[in-house]
């Protein structure tokens, strides 16, 4: 015997049943299963989906069952070729007349079952009939689930964009985190101007849609950007600039938070500029202490001693100076600065 085999009249299988297919289209009721006729639950309630679930297995082990009456044998050959060309395994041959098998199988496989087991005209109609109940009960599951992945679609889709929001936000303040210089903040802007897509111009008319009184004309401000120093603006304008280019990016969650965390950066370097030498002379002045204490102390354990004391007085300097540094430049909380 061949490993492979033609089922002999497989193509005239639903020639020979269109009669009776078309006698025994089952009339369905359209609220059973054309979930239009449900504009107001459109299937929210996944017990609604379960239910339409549980009908099209119904459906469809009526149908395997139906077949499994008319006592078809294992074929003895390996795969089928149907006239068309296709291949069919004989393991998946099977499950057409497998009563414990709820997937619906391909139509063609339905046909080349029944041309193997040579049901009588009243059989095959019966057959085509149980196998429209459960194509119209699989599709009413198909439309189903398609009104409930539009709404779990959406969801997913907003929980991305917060998700893409976040990346973006924690982008950004990590970018900032690594800006020390007056050179690095203006770079930094442009960063995100280029994020934006805004050309200056297009940047100085969207800053003058919120404020005009405060938005520098546009050749302004395209040489601020193109310089490697703070711009010389008030804090207000500094801060519509950057407000403006994180909306404009989009994808930025918390903007307020994120242009104050900008403000910040942008009053410690204003500080840094103006403040320079409240940060630098106790220091330099610690140091010197230290070095003629080394130079002029004679040798001996009390002079190791006052060498320790004057090196505790200098690093207790230098903390006082950078605490007093890091008050003056985080004096004005997001909320005082808003």
């Amino acid at each position: 015997m061949s490993a492979r085999g033609t089922v002999a009249g497989a193509a005239e299988g639903p020639r020979a049943s269109r009669e009776g297919l078309r006698a025994a289209r089952p009339s369905v009721d359209p609220a059973e299963f054309d979930v239009d006729e449900h504009p107001d639950q459109h299937f929210r309630d996944p017990t609604q989906i379960a239910a339409r679930m549980e009908a099209a297995v119904a459906a469809v082990t009526a149908l395997h069952s139906e077949i499994a009456r008319l006592n078809p044998e294992p074929p003895e050959w390996n795969y089928l070729r149907t006239s068309d060309g296709a291949e069919i395994d004989t393991k998946l041959l099977q499950l057409a007349w497998d009563p414990e098998n709820k997937s619906l199988l391909d139509e063609r496989i339905y046909k080349v079952a029944l041309d193997l087991t040579k049901p009588s005209r009243a059989q095959r109609i019966e057959i085509w009939r149980a196998h429209n109940v459960a194509v119209q009960a699989r599709a009413a599951v198909d439309q189903a689930f398609s009104k409930y992945s539009a709404e779990a679609k959406a969801a997913k889709q907003k929980l991305a964009t917060r998700n893409l929001e976040k990346l973006s936000s924690d982008f950004t303040l990590r970018e900032l985190a690594l800006v020390d210089t007056e050179a690095a903040f203006m770079a930094h802007i442009n960063v995100l101007k280029d994020r934006a897509g805004l050309g200056g111009r297009t940047l100085q008319k969207a800053m003058a849609a919120c404020d005009q009184k405060i938005t520098p004309a546009a050749s302004t401000l395209c040489g601020w950007l193109a310089s490697r120093t703070l711009p010389p603006a008030g804090e207000k304008t500094i801060r519509l600039l950057v407000q403006v280019v994180l909306e404009h990016i989009g994808d930025i969650k918390d903007v307020p938070e994120v242009v104050a965390e900008h403000l910040r950066v942008w009053r410690s370097l204003i500080v840094e500029r103006h403040a320079a030498g409240l940060v630098d002379s106790p220091i330099r002045l610690a140091l010197q202490r230290l070095a003629e204490l080394e130079k002029n102390a004679p040798p001996g354990a009390g002079s190791r001693m006052a060498y320790r004391m004057a090196l505790a007085d200098a690093e207790q300097a230098i903390r006082d100076v950078l605490k007093e540094t890091r008050r003056a430049t985080d004096a004005f909380t997001p909320k005082m600065a808003s």
